[in-house]
């Protein structure tokens, strides 16, 4: 795992090892978070359907760790949302899970990324441009050399769900299973924010603009409001879950590799390939994708 447990502000929380394959209890396949975005582009969460919802606990591996997390981050406190979790070692993704990215350190400058760990599409930039250091960005520099990050989403749709630029797995609602009346929104003060403008790379891209940090302590607030019925036909309802962050070393996974034979429904596979750096050997983890169930009809 890595051994840094901060950085750039965040904190770094190792989950614990996840080395066999969690199944959630099948009523755990309508347990998300519920956002209301615009229709014309439902991967900008704006609000949320019912403020400070809470995962249920039997849903996640260490899944009271991960609420208890959630319920601090639901509070004032403008840096309590700034935490990273991952499972480490982590070998095998949960049932109904996907990979979906990869990241290795190669050596201590050096790193391989690919999938959700490596930003895509145009970016913009200029003085006007103002973002924070992408967390996955921040994480995969924390990696320790021969270490990989592979990331996992659920697969709420197998044929209709998407991943948005904050690391959300997210389909959209059907009408006929939400219709947007109320949303809250938590509202962090502009002066709890500073901006340092330069170019940085970040996730493969460069970029160029205000970097932005939490820098002080006034309190979140939270503000509700009600949709007209016009306004409403303009929103989605929005089914969410974060991704996992799954780390190991190459040695972690030499007793599973010996073991492993084909892909199976629940369990991961693990290919080994050589590292051209010499510090041994990166694994990459695949996981079977399968629907935890038909969430929406």
């Amino acid at each position: 795992m890595p051994t840094a447990t901060s950085l750039s502000a965040y904190s770094l929380i190792n989950n614990g090892p996840l080395t066999t394959t969690f199944t959630a209890p099948a009523s755990c396949s309508t347990a998300y978070e519920t956002f209301i975005a615009p229709a014309s582009y439902p991967s900008l969460f704006e609000w949320e359907a019912q403020c400070g919802w809470l995962p249920p606990a039997d849903c996640n591996p260490s899944g009271s760790a991960i609420r208890s997390i959630d319920s601090s981050a639901e509070g004032g406190n403008p840096t309590a949302g700034n935490i990273i979790v991952y499972y480490s070692p982590g070998l095998v993704c949960p049932s109904g899970w996907a990979t979906v990215g990869a990241a290795a350190k190669l050596n201590p400058t050096s790193t391989s990324i690919s999938g959700a760990f490596n930003l895509s599409g145009a970016i913009p930039t200029g003085g006007n441009f103002e973002f924070f250091d992408p967390y996955l960005d921040i994480f995969v520099a924390a990696l320790d050399p021969s270490e990989t990050a592979v990331r996992a989403r659920e697969l709420i749709i197998l044929s209709s769900s998407y991943m948005n630029a904050d690391g959300a797995c997210y389909s959209v609602l059907p009408s006929s299973t939400f219709t947007p009346t109320a949303g809250c929104q938590r509202i962090l003060p502009g002066s709890d924010l500073s901006a340092v403008f330069g170019t940085w790379t970040m996730g493969g891209e460069t970029i160029t603009g205000n970097l932005e940090t939490i820098t002080g302590l006034i309190p979140i607030s939270t503000r509700t409001t009600s949709f007209a019925p016009t306004e409403a036909t303009t929103l989605v309802g929005v089914a969410a879950n974060d991704m996992f962050i799954l780390v190991h070393q190459a040695s972690d996974t030499a007793s599973t590799a010996s073991t492993a034979s084909s892909p199976s429904k629940t369990n991961a596979a693990v290919s080994m390939r050589g590292n051209k750096n010499g510090l041994g050997i990166v694994a990459i983890v695949y996981c079977l994708a399968l629907a935890l169930g038909a969430l929406l009809v």
